[in-house]
């Protein structure tokens, strides 16, 4: 595949496509016995377009279709990630790690990034620690796996002297 990936801001016209990319992302999930309970398999169309006007909302475009999309939100000095999500058919290709950078670099102001994961998934975890992520906190959920939850601490780039604006690049798939 040699088409140009578009990392760009996601819009309302974009919460359909979302969300079915992310039902079909979350449906493998190791999650326990529950694993149709979890939020994202739950989550209606209302709550995305909420979350794409109250939040930085990536989306990845590939031959206009949607191929992966993550949320972040600035509270306070700490970006909140979530919703990291691949097509299944894209993963193990670097493409969630070229977003989480993307992600990272809407969010100049933050001193530190947090996400959480299910502890039983093991390549959720291996992943945000190859990017730097460590895990200050579990947290137990009934009836399915405790959540882990991992922070970042942004390094202070000193020779930056303009503020950065909106990130949007085109990169090519190998």
């Amino acid at each position: 595949m040699n088409d140009s990936l578009l990392f760009t801001q996601a819009f309302s016209e974009d919460a359909q496509e979302i969300l079915e990319l992310q039902r079909l992302a979350y449906q493998g999930e190791p999650t326990g016995d529950f694993s149709r309970l979890i939020p994202p398999l739950q989550e209606m169309i209302g709550n995305v377009r909420a979350a794409i006007e109250d939040r930085y909302v990536l989306k990845v475009v590939v031959d206009g279709r949607i191929l992966g999309s993550a949320r972040g939100k600035l509270v306070d000095g700490t970006c909140y990630i979530e919703r990291v999500i691949v097509h299944p058919g894209m993963q193990n290709r670097g493409l969630g790690k070229r977003m989480m950078a993307h992600l990272e670099a809407q969010f100049t102001d933050a001193r530190r990034f947090e996400l959480f994961t299910g502890n039983t998934n093991r390549r959720n975890l291996y992943f945000y620690a190859q990017l730097g992520y460590a895990p200050f906190k579990t947290v137990p959920r009934t009836g399915t796996a405790p959540l882990v939850y991992l922070e970042k601490i942004q390094t202070p780039n000193l020779c930056e002297t303009e503020p950065a604006g909106p990130v949007v690049a085109t990169e090519e798939v190998a």
